[in-house]
């Protein structure tokens, strides 16, 4: 999907923009030439901003820490994370955990990527992690 496609997705009015389209493709360069093979989400809600930077990535492996929408139940963010996958040709495995970090050692082993994703005005705070890797 190109920066076009994205863009005419978000304005069918039913997908979160968390970025500018020039962050959604900034986010898509820096990941074709980094090509991390393990990637951890702290946040990220939709993720679809994941999911459009990892097009040209195979074999990687993501996992997310996010609690969801609680309403909503997570058999639709499944069926979402599903959606997504597909429309961004996800090559991958991903798994979604729908839980609150607040402790950086909760995610055990050092990815190649930690993606920190989360908002100003929705908890967690990135303030409240406990404890911060070195680098």
């Amino acid at each position: 999907m190109n920066i076009k496609e994205l863009n005419d997705l978000f304005n069918e009015g039913r997908h979160y923009i968390d970025y500018t389209l020039n962050e959604y493709e900034f986010c898509r360069y820096f990941l074709s030439q980094a090509k991390p093979k393990t990637i951890k989400v702290i946040g990220g809600f939709t993720n679809i901003n994941l999911f459009y930077s990892v097009q040209e990535l195979t074999d990687i492996e993501v996992t997310n820490w996010d609690p969801g929408e609680v309403d909503s139940g997570s058999l639709i963010w499944g069926r979402m994370f599903d959606y997504y996958k597909k429309i961004f040709n996800f090559n991958g495995v991903y798994n979604w955990i729908p839980k609150t970090i607040l402790n950086y050692s909760e995610i055990g082993s050092k990815p190649d990527l930690l993606w920190i994703d989360l908002n100003s005005d929705t908890p967690p705070f990135a303030s409240q992690i406990e404890d911060w890797p070195e680098h």
